[in-house]
């Protein structure tokens, strides 16, 4: 059976009068959500050598104040060496580690978001 609605044209329907808008939790969830790559302010990104020694990526972690490093090869990205890495991978054996390549401790393939 069809059912068919009766509209009075001289009354239109509110397209929006049911409508909630999204709640977010935090603004960074409503900017991941909402703003495109280029919309969100960065700080520019500090590289390091992959054959670097770990001690010289710790370094500049603490001296620039950054959580991050991206490790490159030539000029190719081949990981990510950040803190956490620091934390779970270096910490408890820093003192035999610290002349180690960073390649050995940074997160491999990392996710890259590209900007468009």
């Amino acid at each position: 059976m069809d059912t068919f609605f009766r509209v009075d044209p001289s009354e239109p329907d509110d397209l929006l009068s049911n409508f909630e808008p999204v709640q977010y939790a935090s603004e960074l969830q409503r900017a991941l959500s909402e703003e495109t790559v280029s919309e969100i302010e960065s700080k520019p990104f500090l590289q390091i050598d992959s054959h670097a020694p770990v001690r010289e990526a710790v370094e500049m972690l603490h001296d620039s104040g950054v959580s991050c490093l991206l490790v490159v090869d030539g000029e190719h990205l081949v990981g990510i060496f950040t803190e956490r890495d620091v934390l779970e991978k270096v910490v408890e054996r820093y003192a035999r580690v610290s002349v180690e390549p960073v390649e050995k401790f940074m997160t491999s393939d990392p996710t890259i978001v590209y900007e468009s």
